[in-house]
């Protein structure tokens, strides 16, 4: 039956590898080859969760087992687990024959983390290996551009566009390098011959918004403004993030909720706590586009200084804003329960540090405005960096930029979104 799976894992149908894995498990409960096979072939049916469950446990029990470890990072970085992708995707560069679809996934993982350099290595990497991989060499273009590497993004752009000239990724990539040297009209013309014949509706949408970014250069205001609208349009239609959750985090339910409570439970009633803040933190927070990803690199220049730019690190503390009682306890904890939670929250962010060797480390989150409450409660003797700017340069900034869905971005799709959620989160 095994050997049946195995035939169906290959020719498919995947479904069917499955039903047999279920059966094979029914009599033999915890078979690590069915375990393994139907983690593999979930993942082909589109269901992550069961992918993830199965090959965790194969991967727990056989860390050994190096396609394990590669199926479960791949698994794990479609569930969204990007921190928990990469160290299984990193063992499975052990095996040779792995390396190349191994460094693959890595890059994506570490893009996606916002870790460019890292994700660049391994796509440089994949080149040697594979020096006519027309698809690693834009993707290597595309995050030089990001770094503002844009000598090296050419020179990526050119090789991927001479092995592959359709290439969608690099055709992007060099209209926006056209767009950054100021060539507004040249690089208009190559977006709008690209975007009638982009299937992809993410990348179109890049596209339309690389164009509206053209338009405003050359003070074509209307156009630029429908060019980002269309964008917005198409995100809200095809992205799955694309419908913020009102009673997430963030969402605009919790923070009227909190707002509520804080008008109620003035921060002067909490109960005062003796325990000492050993500092060594900072927080810097305003709206998004207010100027923090700036100042944010400016503070990094200083020796002493570590910026840890858009780590959710309070996630850490499993706090579920929406649940009831949650907030209500804040204004009585104990000098225990704050240890605890400073704990948590030193050991995430001691996961994200690069540089420990600096004495101060900046928590750049700019949403986190909305939960200086609990900051104080906290660290109430740590800094905190807050950037305003003009409300109308804000929400317009944000309707116009091309974010990843993740959070409460999906608030900047609509312009009368934004400024629902500006006025919440002020």
């Amino acid at each position: 039956m095994l050997q049946q799976v195995l035939h169906h894992l290959k020719s498919g149908p995947p479904q069917k590898c499955v039903q047999l894995c279920n059966e094979i498990l029914a009599e033999n409960p915890g078979l690590i080859q069915a375990l393994y096979l139907r983690g593999c072939a979930a993942f082909q049916t589109g269901d992550i969760t069961q992918s993830v469950n199965d090959l965790e446990i194969v991967h727990g029990n056989h860390p050994e087992h190096l396609h394990a470890a590669y199926y479960l990072g791949r698994s794990l970085l479609a569930a969204g687990r990007l921190e928990e992708a990469l160290a299984p995707l990193q063992a499975a560069l052990g095996e040779n024959e792995l390396e190349v679809q191994a460094r693959y996934q890595l890059a994506t993982c570490l893009a996606r983390l916002r870790r460019r350099p890292e994700a660049i290595d391994h796509y440089q990497a994949i080149l040697r290996l594979q020096p006519d991989n027309a698809q690693v060499a834009a993707n290597l273009a595309s995050l030089l551009e990001r770094e503002n590497r844009l000598d090296e993004a050419a020179s990526w752009t050119g090789k991927a566009l001479l092995m592959h000239p359709a290439n969608e990724t690099a055709q992007l990539t060099r209209a926006m390098l056209d767009r950054r040297s100021g060539k507004y009209p040249k690089a208009a013309q190559r977006l709008r011959s690209l975007i009638t014949g982009i299937d992809n509706p993410i990348n179109r949408s890049i596209a339309w918004n690389q164009l509206g970014q053209c338009l405003e250069g050359q003070g074509d205001w209307d156009e630029a403004f429908n060019a980002f609208s269309e964008s917005n349009r198409i995100l809200k239609t095809h992205h799955s993030g694309s419908r913020p959750d009102p009673r997430g985090p963030q969402g605009l339910q919790t923070l009227a909720r909190i707002q509520t409570w804080l008008k109620e439970n003035p921060m002067v009633g909490w109960n005062k706590t003796a325990i000492h803040d050993p500092g060594g933190i900072a927080f810097l927070v305003g709206f998004p586009r207010s100027g923090t990803t700036l100042l944010d690199r400016m503070l990094s220049a200083h020796p002493d200084i570590e910026v840890l730019e858009e780590k959710s690190l309070f996630s850490s503390l499993h706090q579920d804003w929406s649940e009831p009682g949650t907030l209500e306890a804040l204004a009585d904890v104990n000098q225990a329960q704050i240890t605890d939670a400073r704990d948590i929250y030193r050991r995430e962010m001691s996961r994200h540090r690069r540089q420990p060797q600096r004495s101060l480390v900046i928590d750049k989150l700019p949403l986190n405005l909305a939960y200086l409450f609990l900051i104080y409660r906290l660290f109430p003797e740590a800094p905190v960096i807050f950037l305003q700017r003009h409300p109308l340069d804000v929400c317009i900034s944000c309707y116009f930029q091309a974010f990843e869905l993740e959070a409460s971005m999906a608030y900047f799709l609509d312009l009368r979104d934004t400024a629902q959620y500006y006025h919440a989160v002020m």
